[in-house]
């Protein structure tokens, strides 16, 4: 029984060539997930950076590293010299290191629809000939996604309890740009139409400033804030300072107009004590001096119509309704939302930092974490140490802590410099991942020898030190030494409202001035017209800590003014003495404003301008001259510069209220003009969107792994299959191989509406199937005819890569039938979360091979097939493996033995390339 042995491999695509040379490109951090490097500039869009330290290296067809691993500069770029491939085409593969957290938390970015113009692929692993430029990389942090001109919301202050205030607004809805609005005075659509952007009204709500949104549950977050002349919410009867409020916004988020809102829950009541304010009822009834955290009724404090429209001077000064001393230490700080879902809050009255567990469908929470006290690494001397804000951010929670100086400050010498000495700002960062926290920049003095690091020291005020400079925390109220030369109160109290990151880590400060939230002086008029004798002039400031070194610690660091992070000269023409990062200021010397900033801003990830809230927002860059004044609203400043960004209208700012219209009015409303009457902004960014794919190829040497020079494999229709087998996206592949499903896509399942290589309809957290299950694939003139999958998960054997899920082939056959015709390749696709963009998709195939073809009779006994010779009939063919077991097709099913007719003929087909064994059986006789 002779048995012959075959060896059949398939054909190199190319012969071997030496090659030599350089490849560049850029790795860019893609904000909002468009593919394409927006490098310039632009109102309302990110403008991408380049990401430093990211690994590069180039690999040749054999597997082997070909010329000198590299790391992309500071501004991410790279050049990767090759030497000594073995052909001109490499595999680059781009590595993410993971020892340093802000680099770990990248991830890979969307690849640009070629719909955008861009034929380059920006994903992680790359095909490439030597010499190429532009080979770029797109990275993302799914925190740090959002789309162009996202909507904001914004949180007011309103005082009193009439009817008219009541109805107005706590929390508006509006657009990025705040508009629309006049160019003449910056006035918001808000005065023409409440009801189209109003989304909670002070009878829903009360008094609140913390805001976050929830990209999961698609509302607005909003808390309860204690502030002077302001009501809160009340239950039965019982204010909730640790109240939180959910607003639904109407339409979607890029054409959202207002909502509805509700209460949500009393955080209180998740952990059992006292977290954000004291029980316990003092025995007069109402709150006095030194017994700290009670809150009245709002009765018990006075908020009627009588108290604020009527009032007298001393009135509106008063520290006794027991609110004024708990402004800063009792209630809720700053919220912030992390990139999982769940709510960081700041207590102002035990100091503890907490998370709150949201539910994805937005209903009540009901689950509290208590991880500590924020002040625990925090030193301060001669006072105490008070935080207010905390932002998520990659991570890890970061919240500002502001040291008093209260217990040695002297009423009867309230100018003393030795005092407001201790007056200082810390940055804390809470590491969720070892429940600890530590200073991330180290204290920044506020106020030392008289020198203030906010706003200008205008020497034509009186009592110039106390107006213009910082000033101890104080619960006595001494109005004469806290007045300008018109009659102005002014004393700045700093309280750390906010702290936000710009896009190279560099950290925008609020300090939100105390004394704006302690008093209610604000109005400018009584109701009957006349004049107020007394206006309180609230004195916030919006600084920066510049990230000068190329790490992440408080050495990395420097504060405005220092090396490296220069103070930006007035934009305006008219000069102030000093100068700051961010021109948040109001006029000239005269004027008498050195600062107008409410303390709270919003940097939109990648947004090359930020917003602050503060008073009189709109002015033109003139002289000043042009604007309205007792009113509130958003200024835009570009990071940059510091100058107001007058891209949003000519005075760089929105208004949405002013009492320029007098009491009574609607958009006059309980307005505390120039005192502490914006609250909060907010963005409402979408969750991260999500991109899956990649790659159809042939498999030239039956290895599975995709090696340089391998043909793709174009024009291939690939579908996308929810956990239901409902077909959900289509997508044909590109001349490259490539193909993906995309959430910003929106189109017919059977893909007619973008007849190209991205499908859409994709969704976060929901799990799929890949199929090449359209029989036209396999069809002759098909693009996979003669081909079958080749092995899967194949890169275990493989060294000198980072992505072994990357380049080797990730499908299987399902179904039953033949290939092409019933079985077909499929990749089951995991739920994949925001932002978490995956294109390790891949199909290999081989080409397929026959066996066969003759048995004769060597009659003359040569071995060779000679004239004449006949033909067998009757004979039994089987095919073995090369390890001598029963051979299986390329659709796994066990070859069946022949039998030679009259021809003497034989032929097995649809075999995987490999080496096999055919054992021959001759008839009878032979």
């Amino acid at each position: 029984m002779p048995v012959c042995t075959f060896g059949l491999t398939g054909n190199n695509p190319q012969e071997a060539q030496a090659a030599s040379g350089t490849i560049t490109g850029t790795v860019f951090q893609d904000f909002n997930s468009n593919g394409v490097n927006n490098s310039t500039a632009t109102f309302g869009a990110a403008q991408d950076i380049g990401v430093a330290g990211i690994i590069v290296r180039a690999f040749d067809s054999t597997g082997a590293e070909v010329g000198n691993t590299t790391t992309t500069g500071s501004n991410g770029t790279y050049s990767l010299s090759v030497t000594n491939a073995n052909t001109t085409d490499v595999r680059i593969e781009f590595t993410i290191p993971t020892t340093t957290p802000y680099l770990a938390a990248l991830r890979p970015s969307f690849v640009a629809s070629y719909s955008a113009g861009n034929s380059q692929r920006t994903t992680q692993v790359q095909f490439v000939t030597v010499g190429n430029t532009g080979v770029d990389f797109a990275v993302n942090i799914p925190s740090d996604y959002c789309q162009n001109n996202p909507n904001l919301a914004l949180s007011r202050q309103c005082l009193g309890v009439d009817s008219t205030t009541m109805a107005s607004p706590s929390v508006w809805v509006s657009n990025y740009s705040g508009g629309p609005y006049t160019t003449a005075n910056g006035y918001s659509n808000l005065y023409n139409n409440w009801a189209a952007t109003q989304a909670a009204a002070f009878s829903t709500t009360g008094s609140v400033l913390g805001l976050a949104w929830n990209p999961y549950s698609r509302r607005i977050i909003s808390s309860a804030y204690i502030r002077r002349g302001v009501p809160l919410y009340e239950s039965a009867g019982k204010p909730l300072p640790g109240a939180l409020f959910s607003t639904t916004p109407n339409g979607t988020v890029s054409t959202a107009t207002g909502g509805t809102t509700s209460f949500l829950v009393d955080l209180e009541t998740l952990i059992a004590g006292d977290q954000f304010s004291n029980s316990t009822v003092p025995t007069s009834g109402v709150a006095n001096a030194g017994f700290t955290g009670y809150i009245p009724t709002n009765a018990g404090r006075g908020l009627d119509t009588t108290n604020f429209t009527n009032a007298t001077d001393a009135d509106v000064l008063s520290t006794a309704n027991g609110v004024y001393e708990e402004v800063g230490k009792t209630g809720i700080g700053q919220i912030d939302l992390d990139a999982n879902g769940d709510l960081w809050v700041v207590s102002l009255y035990d100091r503890h930092l907490y998370k709150v567990t949201m539910p994805a469908d937005g209903s009540a929470p009901t689950s509290m974490e208590d991880k500590g006290l924020i002040t625990t690494p925090v030193a301060c001397t001669n006072g105490t140490a008070r935080p207010f804000s905390a932002t998520s951010w990659r991570g890890d929670v970061y919240m500002t802590v502001v040291c008093d100086g209260a217990t040695s400050y002297s009423t009867s010498a309230p100018n003393s410099t030795t005092d407001d000495a201790h007056l200082s700002i810390t940055v804390v960062r809470y590491k969720p991942s070892t429940s600890s926290f530590s200073v991330y920049v180290n204290p920044i003095p506020l106020q030392a020898n008289g020198t203030a690091f906010k706003g200008a020291a205008h020497t034509s005020l009186s009592n110039t030190l106390e107006v213009n400079t910082w000033n101890p925390w104080t619960d006595t109220f001494t109005m004469s030494w806290s007045r300008n030369q018109f009659n102005n109160l002014i004393r700045p109290v700093p309280m750390a409202s906010d702290i936000q990151f710009d896009r190279d880590g560099s950290m925008i400060l609020g300090l939100r001035d105390r004394t704006g939230d302690q008093t209610v002086g604000g109005l400018d008029k009584r109701p009957d017209g006349s004049q107020r004798i007394v206006r309180e002039l609230s004195s916030g400031d919006m600084l920066r800590i510049c990230r000068t070194g190329t790490g992440w610690t408080s050495s990395d660091f420097t504060f405005q003014g220092g090396t490296g992070c220069a103070n930006k000269t007035d934009n305006w023409t008219t000069a102030l003495s000093d100068d700051e990062w961010y021109w948040d200021n109001w006029g000239s010397a005269a004027d008498g404003h050195p600062d107008i900033s409410g303390g709270l801003s919003e940097q939109v990830p990648g947004f090359t301008e930020s917003l602050n809230i503060g008073f009189d927002p709109f002015q033109t860059t003139t002289d000043r001259s042009s604007r309205t004044f007792n009113s509130g609203g958003v200024s835009w400043y570009d990071n940059s510069t510091g100058a107001r960004s007058l891209a949003v209208n000519s005075g760089g700012g929105v208004l949405f209220y002013t009492d320029s219209q007098g009491p009574g009015n609607p958009n006059t409303a309980g307005s505390f003009d120039k005192s502490n009457g914006m609250a909060n902004v907010e963005a409402l960014c979408d969750m991260a969107p999500v991109q899956i794919g990649n790659r159809l190829w042939i498999d030239a040497d039956g290895d599975g792994v995709q090696d340089p020079g391998e043909l793709p494999v174009a024009g291939a229709t690939v579908r996308l299959y929810d956990s239901v087998g409902t077909l959900v996206s289509t997508a044909v592949t590109s001349t490259t191989g490539e193909y993906y499903f995309s959430s910003t896509i929106i189109e017919a399942a059977n893909g007619t509406a973008t007849p190209d290589a991205f499908g859409g309809n994709l969704k976060v957290n929901t799990a799929y199937t890949i199929k090449l299950d359209n029989s036209a694939n396999y069809l002759v003139g098909g693009p996979l005819y003669g081909y079958s999958l080749t092995q899967a998960d194949a890169t275990s054997s493989v060294s000198n890569t980072d992505f072994e899920d990357g380049i080797d082939s990730d499908a299987t056959k399902v179904g039953t039938g033949t290939f092409g015709s019933g079985i077909y390749p499929s990749i089951s696709v995991s739920p994949i979360a925001p932002g978490e963009n995956t294109h390790n998709f891949d199909f290999g195939f081989v080409s397929l091979v026959a066996v066969g073809n003759y048995v004769w009779v060597d009659t003359d006994r040569d071995g060779l097939q000679d004239a004449g010779e006949p033909p067998i009939a009757g004979a039994t063919v089987e095919l073995f493996d090369s390890s001598g077991q029963p051979a299986l097709d390329a659709n796994g099913n066990l070859v069946a033995a022949q039998t030679t007719g009259a021809d003497g003929r034989y032929f097995f087909d649809n075999l995987l390339a490999g080496s096999y064994q055919v054992k021959f059986t001759p008839p009878t006789g032979y």
